[in-house]
């Protein structure tokens, strides 16, 4: 077979990151490829989808559904109801918006989240609607866009088994997706007839997608070999491989790194070889089953020179673009007990590239128009990081952002931090995940809640503003904590809530491919039952399809996990009212604002108000565009900030401003403070929200 590719990489949805954000690992091995003289391309059918999505007749009916809805519920509520309930409620709320109302909910809900449905549909069929959301600025948004026809109605499908991918593909679910990105998959896959098509899934919510496109993909390229790769079937149990296999129409499944294991599947597709036997860590089809033979570490791939992983995006991604730089493989301590992500390595080997070739490669993207960048590193080592810092400097370089994972380390020092901030603003997600001592040696953190006290202190001294935030991981509930030992934990964060960020909070996830997981007893586990993705058990659905139920000494109950992550919350509002709006957030709350202090509004386009029935609830639903937020409000307060939109005004006018439109009952100071809640002050005295840039999400992910 020849067609006008060897091979197609496809990253496809749903992902639940931000569309500004593309996943690196289809462009490295595109490159990685195309380095070694064979064609290739990339297609993120994610970003793609959603383009066709908003284009198509599935959302145009949506955004029509969601409005009539609005206009029988709202003509029944005004009417009908009253504050009386009925029998027939099920049959007014009726087709709410994606089949989701029950016949005993609320109709006053289903009223709300219609209105609700519409704001967003509507603004997203606009010009100006679409590019927030391929800007990233509309994540909780996407998600929603995801929700009707991108296969991610439930938990259930975001962390299949095998029984139920089998039972989804045969009762033909997914008719919407293919419809819609049919004729994309014809132009980009069909029509260029690969030797080779493979999918890049990090995410367990794309295995029911990808399945489903890769059965389309083989019913018109019948030559083609389809390969399933990413962290996701990495770290599977073997079992759930092998058993993909079983899905005929896909051929074989690559684990651990894939730039090498591709160019050797691509040579022998050049001379028309399908059989893949004999190439290490490529699960395929054998005379005697399903085989694989895993690579030697020394077999590992070394990050050469000549290896840029440099590649084009559209021209419409750029500044609001988050864009991966591979920095190393493998992690420089790599032995907490917990962690899996050293197993998405042949070699779990610290492997880096040089700081030349790293700072090389930010420099070329720079140049094209990128600013905020991701390194690629399990944990950035200290000397590194000056390193890179250094060789950004010489470079003239000093206008980026860059994220990155880092470890508690002393070598962290002043004079380290001072070089990075230099030339980059940096955030670092440091996987502090405890401060107690006994929690820290049980997932063998190696270092002390004396290390984090000298790390958070030398960050306090350098004093950097936004050149350097820290998004603090912490997992509340590690296996045997104690209640006390979790209090702890909290109080210890709670003093520094003027270095941190963000504290990111989690709960423990034990996976079958961590130390934890392989070796339970040693770390006090008793595992419950078989949540392998094989087993028909579905009774611990997780967003990871390799998560093991277990139960452990100590421990605490539901009630207290929910108030200590209430307690983590409170911690991140105080962080916020320190920052937002540079610090004049929380003194607006505090009612510390001078008369003379300048408060600038959000134009009109910032929001949208829908007036509600009486039998709703009193006033308004107020859409804060820029936030992915509604928020219930007088017809009073709508009225007055109608007025106030777009303005620029110190109390002392705002007063007479508000005396105009009402009457001198109405405080200026709580009409700002009322804004700053809802989210529709844009600066006080020039002073704007410092952002927290914290990359894809806000919770450590597999990454290529």
């Amino acid at each position: 077979m020849s067609g006008a590719v060897d091979a197609i990489f496809v990253f496809p949805p749903p992902a639940l990151t931000s569309l500004a954000w593309p996943y690196p690992a289809p462009h490295h091995l595109s490159t990685f490829a195309k380095a070694r003289g064979f064609r290739a391309d990339v297609l993120d059918l994610n970003r793609e989808a959603a383009h066709a999505y908003l284009d198509s007749p599935q959302f145009a009916a949506r955004r029509a559904r969601a409005h009539a809805t609005i206009e029988r519920l709202g003509e029944r509520l005004g009417e009908r109801l009253g504050e009386h309930h009925g029998e027939h409620h099920g049959e007014q709320v009726g087709e709410h918006v994606g089949g989701r109302a029950s016949l005993d909910e609320d109709p006053r809900a289903s009223y709300r989240r219609a209105v609700f449905d519409a704001m967003r549909g509507d603004y997203f069929a606009s010009a100006d609607g679409r590019q927030a959301l391929l800007d990233g600025s509309r994540e909780t948004d996407f998600e929603w866009l995801l929700s009707e026809v991108f296969l991610y109605q439930g938990r259930d499908l975001a962390a299949p088994t095998l029984a139920q991918l089998r039972a989804s593909l045969a009762a033909g679910v997914g008719a919407d997706l293919l419809a819609i990105i049919g004729p994309l998959l014809q132009r980009a896959v069909v029509d260029p007839r690969p030797r080779l098509v493979g999918f890049s899934i990090p995410f367990s919510a794309q295995l029911l997608p990808a399945l489903l496109i890769a059965r389309a993909l083989a019913e018109q390229l019948p030559d083609t070999h389809l390969c399933f790769g990413g962290p996701v079937v990495s770290l599977l149990d073997q079992r759930f491989v092998e058993g993909l296999l079983g899905f005929e129409f896909l051929d074989s499944v690559v684990i651990n790194e894939g730039e090498r294991v591709v160019c050797q599947m691509l040579e022998r597709l050049r001379v028309d070889e399908r059989e893949m036997a004999g190439i290490d860590n490529v699960v395929h089809r054998g005379p005697a089953g399903v085989e694989l033979r895993r690579s030697p570490r020394s077999a590992a791939l070394r990050l050469r020179k000549e290896d840029h992983f440099r590649y084009e995006l559209p021209a419409d991604q750029r500044e609001s673009t988050v864009l991966s730089v591979l920095h190393s493989k493998g992690c420089y301590w790599g032995k907490c007990t917990f962690c899996d992500y050293i197993n998405l390595s042949d070699d779990p080997r610290y492997r880096p590239r040089s700081s030349d070739d790293v700072a090389d490669d930010l420099a070329y993207f720079r140049d094209r128009g990128f600013r905020q960048f991701d390194l690629i590193t399990d944990a950035l080592p200290p000397r590194h990081a000056a390193e890179l810092g250094a060789a950004l400097g010489e470079r003239g370089i000093e206008d980026i952002s860059i994220w990155c994972y880092a470890y508690i380390d002393e070598r962290f020092t002043l004079e380290v931090l001072r070089t990075m901030i230099r030339s980059a603003k940096w955030a670092l997600t440091i996987g502090m995940e405890s401060a107690n001592d006994r929690l820290l040696d049980y997932i063998a953190k190696g270092y002390r809640r004396a290390d984090i006290e000298r790390f958070f202190a030398t960050v306090r001294e350098l004093d950097a503003g936004d050149r350097l935030q820290l998004v603090v991981n912490v997992i509340i509930d590690i296996p045997t904590t104690t209640l006390a030992e979790a209090e702890e934990v909290l109080a210890f964060c709670s003093r520094y809530t003027d270095v941190v960020s963000y504290f990111n909070v989690s709960y423990f996830t034990l996976t079958s491919s961590s130390e934890m997981g392989r070796e339970p007893a040693r770390f006090g586990l008793t595992i419950l039952y078989d949540r392998s993705p094989t087993s028909d058990n579905d009774s611990a659905s997780h967003q990871q399809v390799n998560t093991v139920a277990f139960t452990a000494a100590g421990g605490f109950g539901t009630e207290d996990r929910a108030r200590l992550t209430r307690g983590y919350g409170q911690l991140n509002d105080e962080i916020r009212r320190r920052r937002q709006l540079g610090g004049w957030y929380g003194r607006i709350l505090a009612g510390d604002v001078p008369a003379s202090a300048r408060v600038r509004f959000h134009p009109r386009e910032a929001y949208e108000v829908h007036p509600l029935p009486a039998s709703v609830g009193r006033g308004c639903l107020l859409w804060i565009r820029g936030q992915a937020s509604a928020k219930q409000v007088s017809e009073g307060f709508a009225a007055i900030y109608a007025a106030l939109a777009g303005r620029e005004l110190s109390l002392t006018e705002l007063d007479a401003a508000l005396a105009e439109l009402v009457d001198d009952s109405v405080d200026a100071l709580g009409v700002v403070q009322q804004c700053c809640r809802a989210g529709l002050v844009a600066s006080v005295e020039g002073s704007v929200d410092t952002a927290i840039f914290l990359g894809p999400n806000e919770e450590p992910h597999p990454r290529a």
